[in-house]
Order: structure tokens, then C-alpha cells, then sequence
């Protein structure tokens, strides 16, 4: 067994753990639902990021130096901010804020979209060029 499913275990035996004590307590202390899941969502996150970084050093050496090396760095940036934003959104339903959850997914989509802009720029001057050529 190789470090990410051991990571993956231990997560879902993490998961499963806090669901029972959500259920358990639901009815005995309601109040401290928010906070169970809100700490079981960081201490989730903070599983994952050893072995995210590992495999974000990894994508970075395959791609580093190349002609594609600006669109990997694009695409790791909103995968980026779309694991955070979705974490920050779904905490934010989880404390019953659902209105302030959509706000901060749709800042991450208009980051993302932000974040594309030079690329699409550039593509279009591409398809520009090449339609010059014909």
C-alpha cells in the first residue's frame, strides 16, 4: 500500500468517525454540528496536503521548461482555486450560510475566468497568425 491510499484510508475512517458523532449528537448537542464539521473539514484538508504537494512537485517537473509550461501553471492555479473555493463554500453552507457560499464560488469562477484571459488572448493571436498565412 503506497502513501496516498494509506492517506485515503485514513480519511475516510476520519469521514465516517465524525458522521457518527454528528448523528450521535445531533439530538443531544445540535449547536456543535457546525463546529464538528467545520474541524472535520480542516483536519480532512490538513491530511491532504502532504500528499498534495507531492503530486503538484511531480505535474510541475513533467511540465517545467516546456512550451506548455504558462498553460500547466494556468491550470494548476484553478485547480488551486477551485479546491479552496470549494472547501471555503461548502463550509460556509455547513454554517446554514448558503447566500455567502455562493459568493465565494462565483469568485472563484470569475478568478478562474480572470486567470484565462491571457491564455485565450494569446490563442486567438495564434489562430490570427495562422489565418494570415493561408
Amino acid at each position: 500500500m503506497n502513501a496516498m491510499e494509506s492517506t485515503l484510508l485514513r480519511v475516510v475512517g476520519v469521514g465516517i468517525l465524525l458522521s457518527a458523532v454528528c448523528l450521535i449528537l445531533k439530538p443531544i448537542r445540535g449547536e456543535w454540528i457546525p463546529l464538528i464539521r467545520i474541524g472535520g473539514s480542516v483536519l480532512v484538508f490538513g491530511m491532504l496536503l502532504s500528499p498534495l504537494s507531492d503530486v503538484l512537485e511531480e505535474l510541475t517537473s513533467l511540465v517545467g521548461g516546456g512550451a506548455i509550461e504558462p498553460y500547466a501553471q494556468a491550470m494548476l492555479r484553478a485547480l488551486g482555486i477551485s479546491l479552496l473555493c470549494k472547501i471555503a463554500c461548502d463550509v460556509c453552507r455547513d454554517a446554514g450560510e448558503g447566500t455567502l457560499g455562493f459568493g465565494v464560488e462565483m469568485a472563484g469562477k470569475l478568478t478562474i475566468l480572470l486567470l484565462c484571459v491571457p491564455l485565450v488572448r494569446e490563442l486567438l493571436s495564434y489562430a490570427a497568425i495562422l489565418l494570415e498565412g493561408t
